[in-house]
């Protein structure tokens, strides 16, 4: 029940992975000249017990240890952990992450490794609040807001142990109520409107790409296979494939043991053409510019599909970065 959470996501998120041998032990002198860039995020009474290329490792006062991972060139810190001990086994505590150029985009804690109480999430461009509301042992529980860009209130609802259970409202541009009513253990009892729809606006993003429509895009090369579900399976595969024989591991980054998950976000045109294409998590500069170099050789694409109708779809590729 713990959850990395970007944004509501496809029901397709795929994960590549590059894994070449480690090199010898890396550079010491690289991780002493980032003890004084990295330390300096250190907290009040927090004391670093190790610093190496890409992490720190902190105690705090309270005896719980905190793992920073850093994009390297940038001196920026893009992720934060809390943990129960020194382990790192067991998230406890303050959870965080930003943007590779320091953007704070998700704020969560954790209680013995489950998500639990308050959790805020923001807009990637502007660090406005995208949506916030509250965890009760890893589900969503009460009131969760949905934001516009403006910082207007998008919609609202109630969760109980991860269900919908509750009220809902819908607002709209001024702030009028376009839709409102009531869900009871994930069933719509009532509602005033029957548009707008509350699980129609959470499968779209801001921009009116759509994140899990009716029929997901796939490659056009398995278009041949009619059943849905084994083309979505045919067309996943090969998208694997296609990344797992272009991805390699920058040399760089293999002599500085730089390891992590890369994330690369793309939208798929209602022609089938991919565009805004943007690294959401680069790890490192060698790294972030190999996954920008995949994606613009990306095989050609069938759009995904509302009421039959193509639309956009925005969609994240993993990939992860692994020495052994």
């Amino acid at each position: 029940m713990q959850r990395f959470v970007l944004w509501g996501l496809l029901s397709w998120t795929l994960l590549a992975s590059c894994v070449p041998q480690r090199s010898t032990a890396p550079d010491v002198n690289l991780a002493i000249n980032k003890a004084p860039v990295y330390t300096q995020y250190l907290d009040k009474g927090e004391k670093y017990t190790s610093i190496s290329y890409q992490h720190m490792i902190s105690r705090t006062r309270e005896g719980l240890y905190v793992k920073r991972t850093f994009y390297p060139e940038k001196n920026q810190v893009t992720r934060l952990i809390t943990f129960k001990s020194k382990d790192l086994k067991i998230a406890h505590g303050p959870a965080k992450s930003w943007t590779d150029d320091g953007t704070l985009i998700v704020e969560e804690h954790y209680t013995d490794g489950y998500l639990n109480g308050s959790a805020k999430y923001y807009f990637r461009t502007s660090g406005r609040l995208f949506r916030s509301g509250q965890y009760v042992v890893g589900r969503e529980d009460g009131l969760w807001q949905v934001y516009h860009a403006d910082g207007r209130v998008h919609y609202e609802y109630t969760k109980k142990a991860g269900q919908l259970d509750g009220p809902f409202i819908i607002y709209g541009a001024t702030d009028t109520v376009l839709n409102q009513g009531k869900y009871q253990a994930g069933a719509l009892l009532e509602q005033t409107q029957t548009t707008p729809d509350l699980t129609q606006l959470s499968r779209q993003d801001e921009q009116g790409n759509w994140l899990k429509p009716d029929e997901m895009p796939h490659l056009r090369e398995v278009s041949h296979i009619k059943d849905a579900a084994k083309r979505q399976s045919a067309s996943d595969k090969k998208l694997l494939e296609f990344v797992d024989g272009q991805v390699a591991y920058p040399e760089d980054a293999r002599l500085h043991q730089v390891e992590g998950m890369a994330v690369i976000s793309f939208v798929i045109n209602e022609d089938g053409t991919v565009g805004d294409i943007e690294v959401v998590r680069g790890i490192c500069q060698s790294i972030e510019k190999e996954c920008l170099r995949i994606l613009q050789d990306l095989p050609a694409w069938n759009p995904g599909r509302v009421d039959g109708q193509p639309v956009s779809v925005k969609s994240l590729l993993p990939v992860r970065f692994r020495l052994e």
